[in-house]
């Protein structure tokens, strides 16, 4: 099977490129550097990788990739939550254009299995219930998930009018090893990193705010699952378990016996007060089960974060 990942040379592409790699798929990853996580697949070059310099927005330069892929993985975004709505116009070229443009030229080719990462934490805004099942009306609060939203929408329609197959995973809080950067995004490893360097961590609001977190190992053991299903659909993809960001402190406490050095700040405007997916129509679907805790989750970020720190 030949699999194309596009944005695969992230936190997330890098590990789901491992382990396809690991069962013997061929794979070729477009990103806008080479390989961050494994040189040793390009320094020998692996004969089951490929890694191509491409930006996402040049759809010529992608469309060969796109002709010879039996899968196709879209993991690129060139926003975060964060930030989209200080620059909602280049969202829309960058990320919704793009996108349909790539599927343009999918409506042309022979049939693929394409495979779209929503947002589970953006796209259904401010939820009526918890946990959030696919069903639930969509009401996006931010940039980035009202791009999510249309691009799901434009999946749809080129289902409908072009049979062009697709996969859409509204995918919860990942986290784990090689998810090393203290910032806006990603808030188990910007804990961690900031207790291993001594660095307070900024929280805005009380703490509170409840969001699912799933650990790298769980989604990419489904990640295998869809690439080899031929089910279609959208699927919310997470832990089912809400923790609030005070836990995340009290978790990395217990973890490191280290205590975090926190600055509160006022709460945002598009802060989601909760959001925790129900997972039961992709654990049916796939029978799959997400199996590794906040504990676990976190001492093993833990583990690796200390290793790379001692390098």
């Amino acid at each position: 099977m030949r699999v194309l990942i596009l944005g695969g040379n992230g936190f997330l592409g890098s590990h789901l490129v491992d382990a396809l790699l690991a069962r013997g798929d061929t794979v070729d990853v477009v990103g806008r550097a080479p390989t961050l996580f494994n040189p040793d697949l390009i320094q020998p070059p692996h004969a089951l990788v490929k890694y191509y310099q491409v930006n996402f927005v040049d759809t010529n330069a992608l469309k060969p990739l796109l002709e010879q892929a039996d899968v196709i993985y879209h993991l690129v975004s060139t926003m975060i939550p964060a930030t989209s709505n200080q620059y909602p116009v280049v969202d829309i070229q960058e990320n919704l254009i793009s996108t349909v443009k790539i599927l343009e030229i999918l409506r042309y080719l022979p049939p693929k299995r394409f495979i779209y990462f929503s947002s589970g934490g953006t796209v259904y805004g401010t939820p009526q219930h918890i946990p959030i099942a696919e069903n639930h009306p969509l009401d996006p609060k931010s940039s980035y998930g009202i791009v999510k939203v249309a691009i799901e929408k434009y999946l749809h329609m080129y289902g409908e009018l072009y049979g062009v197959s697709s996969v859409v995973l509204r995918l919860a809080n990942p986290y784990g090893p090689r998810q090393m950067k203290i910032g806006v995004q990603g808030v188990v490893a910007t804990v961690l990193m900031s207790i291993l360097q001594d660095k307070p961590i900024t929280i805005w609001g009380d703490g509170k705010v409840i969001r699912d977190y799933i650990y790298i190992e769980d989604v990419v053991r489904l990640l295998l699952l869809v690439t080899d299903s031929q089910a279609v659909g959208t699927f919310n993809v997470g832990s089912g378990v809400g923790h609030s960001l005070l836990d995340i402190l009290a978790t990395a406490q217990q973890i490191t016996e280290k205590t975090p050095q926190v600055n509160y700040l006022p709460s945002r405007n598009f802060d989601i007060p909760a959001v925790v997916l129900d997972v039961a129509h992709v654990s049916e679907t796939f029978d799959w089960r997400p199996e590794i805790s906040l504990t676990q989750g976190m001492s093993k970020h833990w583990q690796w974060l200390q290793q790379i720190e001692q390098r």
